[in-house]
């Protein structure tokens, strides 16, 4: 059995998809197997994929019909033979000592996750992303639910290292966008130990078509992600929600000033749910200076030109 699974959705990446998949085999860590799973994309990436499996016998390939990232994702792990998983989108790739850095340190420390740095990839340029320490640490439970709460562990599912067990354990909400915010936090309180490798490992690729860069009422389920992880905490760890809720009110406004200026349609719809989303949760106890006198104003349904100006100074 190979020691890692790595699972890569795969769906309208024929301009990245060889450059992520070689950047798998050319890992000096060579015990793993690399799951393709071709989401019914109507590109060339289904026969991509056939081709790299028939050039290395460590790739395996699933064709399924078209269901979204977190189906494709789940579709992987079922399957997947590794006692460790790492998820790895399809536009990105991986430094060459990606999984023997990461597996060096989870033997390291007997770690059930280890948390990976990452390069910001533009068409022109890198940037390292910033991280909260500046050595390798070793986080118990609740300190890995804390870093996590606190904005300190990044959500996403792409660049960890985790125990097969618990990959398969938690899986991810299909049909929803940001399912990460969904899931990271059952996988950090499921693991006894998290390490963190402050180290660029993943080359997270900047897109101007990915989701990240545009704006719909779907992106929305950001709220619906928020209130998942409120009901966690509020059952296992009340005493971090006014951290989460302090972490989530700059991601909330930023969201509010993406529904004023860039959605095309269904913007009443958009702030109606940001209203509602708001007074729910007492958004505004948590704000300070702006971002209360903002959010007081979203509230009260005052969107104007003076709340979009008031928006773009706080936000940017």
């Amino acid at each position: 059995m190979p020691k890692v699974s790595v699972i890569v959705p795969v769906y309208r990446v024929e301009e990245y998809l060889d450059q992520c998949v070689a950047s798998v085999c050319a890992q000096t860590f060579t015990d793993w197997e690399l799951i393709l799973v071709d989401d019914g994309s109507p590109d060339r990436c289904g026969a991509m994929c056939d081709e790299w499996a028939a050039k290395d016998g460590r790739i395996r390939v699933i064709h399924r019909e078209n269901g979204g990232l977190s189906a494709a994702r789940n579709s992987g792990v079922l399957v997947a033979e590794g006692a460790f998983v790492f998820y790895l989108d399809s536009d990105d790739y991986l430094e060459p000592d990606a999984l023997e850095r990461l597996l060096t340190v989870q033997e390291a420390c007997d770690a059930d996750v280890v948390v990976g740095g990452y390069y910001y990839t533009y068409a022109d340029r890198e940037e390292t992303a910033e991280m909260a320490w500046g050595a390798s640490t070793t986080l118990l439970r609740s300190e890995a639910v804390e870093a996590l709460v606190g904005g300190k562990l990044q959500n996403f599912a792409w660049g960890k290292l985790l125990r097969a067990g618990i990959a398969r354990q938690y899986l991810f909400p299909e049909g929803r966008l940001f399912e990460d915010h969904y899931w990271a936090h059952h996988v950090m309180d499921a693991a006894q130990k998290v390490a963190v490798l402050p180290v660029p490992l993943v080359h997270y690729r900047q897109r101007g078509d990915s989701i990240s860069y545009t704006f719909t009422l779907k992106r929305l389920d950001m709220l619906d992600g928020w209130r998942a992880r409120r009901d966690f905490l509020r059952e296992k760890y009340p005493q971090m929600l006014p951290d989460f809720w302090r972490h989530v009110v700059p991601s909330y406004l930023g969201m509010a000033w993406l529904a004023l200026t860039r959605m095309q349609k269904n913007k009443g719809q958009a702030f109606v749910l940001l209203r509602q989303f708001s007074r729910e949760n007492q958004l505004t106890a948590y704000a300070e200076g702006k971002e209360k006198t903002l959010i007081a104003a979203l509230e009260r349904g005052t969107v104007c030109y003076g709340l979009r100006a008031l928006l773009q100074r706080v936000v940017r």
